[in-house]
């Protein structure tokens, strides 16, 4: 996947009183930029995390990729494809799943939703049934099939939900929010899948999700967008390298014992004879911690690595400002 320059804005009319009345007259508005001028590309083969605060682009930027909307302005090529101008071509070859909305018939009995989704991708009967067998087994399903899908719990829904996306074997995925409101045993099911389909297929899958787990469990790259435009694009490693913040570091000290601390730490909690502490400089904390033992009578002394929680949500506080 390839994208350029994509661009889609929206015009957020004004309320001006009757409403009825505003059906006649020209109303002012305002012009909302809700993707500009994104530009990245994909390789075949990997999990993309695509997240960014409430707002901030990430469902209009999926809908442009899978061919929902047309931009105002830029490129999106998949395969030789646009995803709106070959939209029927493009549909084939791709997968979506918004974690809010449902592919399943609601008093229908799930296979029977499955049945018509073979009609819709022109399925023959013996890849169909491989293929749903496949992924049946995979997710524990057998007991479901002809369950009516209004009659399934969340976490079975989400399970029917997966099989429906990936049921044509489809060459890109796009999931958005697929875990919100699942539990952790569903969740642990569900990065299990996805690492199954994308190893095997090697289907590339991009994620949109508020849920970190998602990227830690699954993702080798990930994008971060804000109000429209790419925040940062690379690995968690480079992350963590490029938005460093202050590492801590655990300190319980001999009861009764005065403390001596190296210049470039701070301390950010004191309870008695427990001590924690921040390290300002990358790449310093061992030294820090060597110091520390050095200097004071240490009974226990441990670090804390950076989450990636903690980084996403300094970005975020970053963002607002």
């Amino acid at each position: 996947m390839s994208v350029r320059n994509l661009s889609k804005d929206y015009k957020i009319y004004k309320s001006e009183g009757n409403t009825f009345l505003n059906l006649f007259k020209k109303r002012d508005y305002k012009v909302v930029h809700a993707v500009k001028n994104l530009s990245f590309d994909v390789k075949k083969g990997d999990i993309i995390g695509y997240i960014g605060p409430n707002g901030a682009g990430k469902s209009t930027t999926i809908k442009l990729l899978a061919g929902i909307l047309y931009p105002d302005s830029g490129t999106c090529i998949v395969d030789e494809k646009s995803p709106w101008v070959d939209r029927k071509k493009y549909v084939k070859d791709i997968g979506v799943m918004f974690g809010q909305r449902s592919q399943l018939t609601w008093d229908l009995p799930v296979k029977d939703s499955y049945d018509l989704l073979r009609d819709i991708y022109n399925l023959t009967e013996a890849v169909y049934a491989r293929t749903l067998a496949n992924l049946v087994k995979k997710l524990n399903l057998e007991e479901l099939l002809h369950v009516p899908v209004r009659q399934l719990s969340l976490g079975q829904k989400v399970r029917c939900e997966l099989v429906a996306t990936f049921l044509h074997e489809p060459k890109l995925v796009f999931l958005d929010e697929p875990t919100i409101g699942i539990d952790i045993e569903m969740k642990r099911e569900f990065h299990k899948f996805v690492k199954e389909i994308n190893q095997e297929l090697g289907t590339t899958i991009f994620i949109t999700t508020h849920d970190l787990d998602d990227i830690k469990s699954l993702c080798n790259r990930l994008l971060i967008i804000n109000k429209g435009e790419i925040f940062f694009n690379g690995t968690l490693e480079e992350l963590f390298t490029e938005f460093y913040i202050e590492e801590k570091i655990f300190v319980e000290l001999l009861a009764g014992t005065a403390y001596r601390l190296p210049e470039n730490v701070r301390i950010i909690e004191k309870e008695g004879n427990r001590l924690v502490v921040s390290v300002s400089e990358k790449g310093m904390t061992g030294k820090m911690i060597k110091e520390i033992v050095q200097n004071n009578a240490v009974v226990n002394i441990y670090p804390e690595q950076n989450k990636i929680e903690d980084i996403i949500l300094d970005i975020y506080a970053q963002m607002k400002k």
